[in-house]
């Protein structure tokens, strides 16, 4: 109504249909339904009518909403029966509640949703190794020079924050070009998962965390070998 009827009371007008036949049917309005999403969840409700089922010109399938107070899943015989009483010709196909109707609109999002986060979790852990490795060959390479530290007086825990600097410094790195990306492509994903908006900060800033927690864990066994190195030993190294 707020395309053809946006300053006035469309109740009584009339709308006309052509239906493609050439002939115009017209129909009186009595009544103004709130806006409503029919097919898909994340597109913006369409100009839509409804009409009675006997004005229908073809009718092949019809589908009747029922308002329960209850549990709606105890509903089906009830209903069967109703439409059997009625007219036993009219067969009922099928029977869903409204939760079960948006599960399955939503069912291909939540899998690429879980298949994402699966995705994300395996390129987590292969990060998390990588950074191990990465941390791991630069302590064996600096172990010399470790060693010249702590025989100079460097104390074990200087040794630890001084590895983990490192850690904390590579990982800042390549958390802060992740999101940048995923804020960029943050519209593309909205438009593929319902209920995702494209600027979600605290989804962004709770990944960073995870990461930089990870981060931390994958660096701090290379940093606890550094800090305990013997500098006698470090020093003999070649």
């Amino acid at each position: 109504m707020k395309k053809y009827f946006p300053h006035s009371d469309p109740l009584g007008r009339k709308i006309g249909l052509g239906w493609g036949l050439g002939t115009r049917y017209y129909h009186e309005i009595v009544g103004v339904s709130k806006d409503a999403r029919i097919a898909n969840l994340r597109d913006e409700p369409q100009r839509n009518f409804f009409m009675p089922y006997t004005q229908w010109i073809v009718l092949n399938q019809a589908f009747f909403y029922v308002r329960a107070s209850g549990d709606p899943t105890i509903l089906a015989g009830s209903i069967r029966e109703v439409v059997k009483r009625h007219n036993a010709e009219i067969p009922v196909v099928g029977y869903r509640t409204v939760d079960e109707q948006i599960n399955r609109l939503l069912r291909p999002e939540r899998m690429v949703a879980s298949l994402s986060l699966a995705f994300g979790l395996l390129a987590t852990g292969l990060a998390a190794i990588g950074l191990y490795g990465v941390t791991a060959f630069s302590v064996a390479r600096r172990t010399r020079e470790i060693g010249i530290r702590m025989a100079l007086g460097a104390e074990s825990a200087a040794v630890l924050r001084m590895v983990l600097r490192d850690v904390v410094a590579l990982a800042a790195v390549g958390i802060a070009v992740g999101m940048a990306l995923s804020l960029g492509l943050a519209r593309y994903v909205e438009s593929q998962l319902y209920g995702v908006a494209a600027g979600d900060l605290l989804t962004v800033g709770v990944a960073a965390l995870v990461l930089a927690a990870v981060a931390l864990a994958s660096g701090w066994l290379p940093a606890r070998r550094a800090s305990r190195v013997n500098p006698v030993r470090a020093l003999r190294q070649q």
